[in-house]
């Protein structure tokens, strides 16, 4: 018997992305399966935009934005489905990921999570899978990433841009740590279904379009430069070990605390917020 899944879509701020988003799983996907989005507290009124496009769709509307594991786990509380799909908003869907990643999760019995291909836009595939953070990893990542090859690979993680898992599972392990606002949650997520012995996979297809990959994060705002680093701390302080964290204290103050001196008054307050971070950890 297959299994139904349940797909989680939250949104803050932008009712098109989302609206486009479940238009085109709709259309490609007719086998069992519920679809819940989660408002994460929009003041722009894309949940009643949204509730006007779709009122027949689950809505949630939540009462703060508490970030992605916050919203994410709103949805999932409230899934039926023997899996659960975590999908961000600005995707297409272009075929049917509902069969596929069912099927895959028969086939896989030990498989506790599964991500999808991503690709961009023009067609080029995004990198959504890795290993582990360590000083070296998150190196090797940025330079060598892991790229799809056309068979199941078995990895440490997934990104939670699309990412597949078994409800028994997220539930066991406690959920998303609502801890972390944006970034390595997702991570973090995998790295604990991992400590139970459970198998991550990232898979050839089915392929989603991924409007929103690919970017690093000194190319973001400051605000979420900052967020970015102050996730990555604490993972370190929950996974790594005493060595990792120096190390990567280390790293930290001696890029940042140059910034603080290069003269560029927006690039030293960021600085400055990322350097107090670091001396906290």
């Amino acid at each position: 018997m297959a299994n139904m899944i349940s797909i989680v879509m939250l949104q803050h701020n932008s009712a098109r992305l989302t609206i486009e988003a479940v238009a085109s799983i709709q259309e490609h996907n007719a086998a069992d399966y519920e679809l819940i989005v989660v408002d994460n507290a929009s003041t722009d009124g894309s949940a009643n935009a949204f509730r006007i496009a779709f009122p027949k769709i689950h809505l949630i509307e939540a009462n703060m934005n508490g970030g992605y594991g916050y919203g994410n786990n709103l949805g999932a509380r409230v899934a039926k489905g023997e899996i659960v799909l975590f999908v961000n908003n600005d995707v297409i869907c272009q075929e049917d990921i509902v069969t596929t990643l069912s099927a895959h999760f028969e086939k896989h019995p030990h498989c506790a999570v599964a991500g999808p291909r991503l690709q961009s836009k023009d067609g080029s595939t995004q990198s959504s899978a890795g290993w582990f953070p360590s000083i070296w990893n998150e190196w090797r990542t940025k330079r060598q990433p892991l790229v799809e090859t056309g068979h199941v690979r078995a990895v440490d993680w997934v990104t939670g841009a699309a990412l597949a898992i078994r409800k028994e599972v997220f539930d066991t392990v406690g959920g998303f740590d609502e801890s972390y606002f944006m970034y390595f949650d997702d991570i973090d997520l995998c790295k604990r279904v991992h400590n139970l012995g459970w198998t991550i996979h990232a898979l050839p297809n089915p392929t989603i379009v991924h409007f929103g990959g690919g970017s690093q994060p000194g190319g973001l705002s400051p605000r979420i430069q900052v967020e970015y680093r102050r996730s990555q701390l604490r993972y370190y302080s929950q996974h790594c070990s005493r060595t990792q964290r120096t190390m990567l204290r280390v790293y930290l103050g001696k890029k940042y605390g140059q910034q603080v001196m290069s003269g560029n008054t927006n690039i030293a307050l960021t600085a400055r917020e990322i350097m107090r971070l670091v001396k906290d950890s």
